[in-house]
């Protein structure tokens, strides 16, 4: 099990004139390329229409300036298996992995490492996933090895030109978080529990609320819109709120128990399993298959820039795009 987690956290318009008609878009997915063999591949972001990033356990980082359709490759000099990609414009971004944190200014063209240890060295760092509140701003988790259970969240001010952390608050949980969201200094986290934590002041201070339903497999990812409308997924449901997160209800399920990720972008959304993406129109009330890969694949990790461009990623580096046909 993991010893230390750090979260460092489409419009289509068609014109009309008389006596004439403008054509519908089309919108699908297909194979856009497929990265080298040899690799177990875990996540992807794109940060807009063409510049992507993918990490994996083959310790190495790829990068797409055409939309995926071909990608290069930029040493972060890691010795460890990344885990997690995140870009805040086409210049600075993360990436991390067990025992590893690289960021850069410079759009990868250098990766600089974090020493994590010296922050909490009673513990072995163990990156999953960084998390921003903006630029300067990051939540960093940290949970002993004691069943993995209990978390110290941190928020730190992030000193770019001497790659160190400034505390500026800490608080406690009692479990492990499974996924973590958030607009501008709101932040919603939820544990393994079934727990949501809510900050509305970038991590200062928190409160909790208990998911009560009956789904199964925990919360597995959470996505809101604004500060009011929210969505997560459990194995197989789909649950919503209209409140910030405060109180949840059920929307739907799908006949699929290995969700992963969620999207939403106005009344679309998208659910990603390991085998199948679905896609909803109204707001998550029913789901439709969209697109599944082949049996010896297993996705891992979307990303979207708006409703109308997305990306997948398969385990095996298969990476699939979403748009007009």
């Amino acid at each position: 099990m993991k010893k230390l987690s750090l979260l460092i956290i489409l419009i289509i318009s068609f014109g009309c004139k008389e006596n004439s008609t403008s054509p519908i878009n089309t919108y699908s997915w297909k194979l856009s390329s497929m990265l080298p063999k040899g690799g177990t591949y875990k996540d992807i972001f794109f940060i807009n229409a063409n510049k992507g990033w993918i990490v994996g356990q083959n310790r190495k980082i790829f990068h797409s300036q055409n939309a995926g359709v071909s990608w290069e490759l930029q040493n972060s000099d890691s010795y460890d298996p990344l885990q997690f990609v995140h870009f805040l414009d086409e210049q600075y971004g993360w990436v991390m992995g067990y025992r590893a944190a690289y960021y850069t200014i410079d759009g990868g063209k250098l990766w600089k490492f974090v020493d994590l240890v010296g922050y909490q060295n009673h513990v072995t760092p163990f990156t999953d996933k960084i998390f921003f509140i903006d630029r300067e701003n990051i939540l960093v988790f940290w949970s002993n090895n004691v069943g993995n259970r209990a978390i110290g969240v941190r928020r730190y001010n992030f000193d770019e030109d001497s790659s160190k952390f400034n505390s500026i608050a800490a608080h406690n949980f009692t479990d492990r978080y499974s996924t973590i969201t958030h607009l501008q200094n709101k932040i919603w986290v939820a544990d393994v529990n079934n727990n949501i934590h809510i900050s509305t002041d970038g991590g200062i201070n928190w409160t909790t609320r208990n998911i009560t339903g009956n789904f199964t497999g925990g919360i597995k990812d959470m996505y809101f819109t604004d500060e009011q409308n929210g969505w997560f997924c459990s194995d197989s449901s789909v649950y919503y709120s209209g409140d910030g997160g405060n109180n949840w209800q059920y929307k739907s399920s799908v006949s699929d128990s290995s969700l992963k990720k969620l999207c939403f972008f106005n009344n679309e959304g998208w659910l990603m399993g390991e085998k199948v993406i679905y896609h909803s129109t109204d707001r998550g009330e029913t789901w439709k298959e969209q697109y599944k890969v082949d049996a010896d694949e297993k996705l891992v990790s979307i990303s979207f820039i708006n409703n109308t461009s997305g990306w997948a990623l398969s385990e095996n580096g298969n990476v699939y795009h979403y748009g007009i046909e």
